[in-house]
């Protein structure tokens, strides 16, 4: 029991530390508010607003609580969400490893498919579902980087998006906006490793002329000049043992 207590509190003071860290430059509510979110977030081990509602345990009605968050996010400012993400950069970036970064690009969703009323709701293809269907949800443009001690990479670049939003330009501007940000930490030193979706002549383009080291999972659609002959992806693989 010692033990578990002592645990818990050293993990709680973690939380408040690394919460006063990405929150230098707020006022005292808008830090306040970030460190419920990292607490509540670290304790409820989901990012349901109910659920990290229900972890901070306050002593007021849960739907107080729910509001009260609600509220703090949707007045955030601008201003505000790029102090805390230019602070958590600043902090993620002591414990990158910078000798041989390797980062990890990902083109993923999010399944909202019995949504029908939230903002900007699109069309993507759900890529846990066996049948890969269409569903209601948006897209998710991620980028991560390997730290020197970890096994758990640690996000660098974070874009949820919908390609009927007012603002959407293209898939491939958010993945050259996640490219760069891998830039603004390690410049050209890195090693870029994409999945099948960035199997894109304007990928292999872009991170060649910048001198980037990279690894792309290609689709097996794609024909190679192999040994000075036109074959599939798929043809070369099946030849390797």
């Amino acid at each position: 029991m010692n033990n578990f207590t002592t645990n818990t509190y050293e993990m709680k003071r973690e939380i408040v530390n690394f919460s006063k860290k990405i929150s230098l430059g707020l006022n005292k509510p808008t830090s306040k508010f970030v460190l419920d979110m990292q607490y509540g977030l670290s304790k409820g081990g989901s990012c349901l607003i109910s659920e990290i509602a229900r972890s901070l345990d306050e002593d007021i009605k849960l739907n107080y609580t729910i509001e009260r968050l609600c509220d703090n996010l949707n007045n955030l400012y601008e201003e505000e969400k790029e102090t805390i993400w230019n602070n958590y950069i600043k902090e993620v970036s002591k414990v990158l490893d910078k000798d041989d970064a390797i980062v990890l690009f990902d083109d993923s969703d999010i399944n909202k498919e019995y949504s029908k009323k939230l903002e900007d709701l699109d069309r993507v293809i759900d890529a846990s579902s066996k049948d890969k269907k269409t569903v209601n949800g948006y897209h998710v443009c991620e980028a991560t980087a390997l730290t020197k001690n970890e096994k758990q990479p640690l996000s660098i670049y974070s874009k949820i998006y919908s390609c009927k939003s007012k603002d959407f330009v293209s898939k491939n501007e958010y993945t050259k906006k996640s490219i760069e940000a891998a830039e603004d930490i390690f410049g050209e030193d890195f090693t870029g490793i994409f999945d099948r979706g960035y199997d894109n002549n304007k990928i292999f383009d872009y991170m060649s002329k910048r001198h980037h080291k990279f690894v792309v999972r290609l689709d097996d659609v794609r024909t190679l000049l192999f040994k000075g002959k036109r074959r599939s992806v798929l043809e070369v693989a099946n030849s390797r043992k």
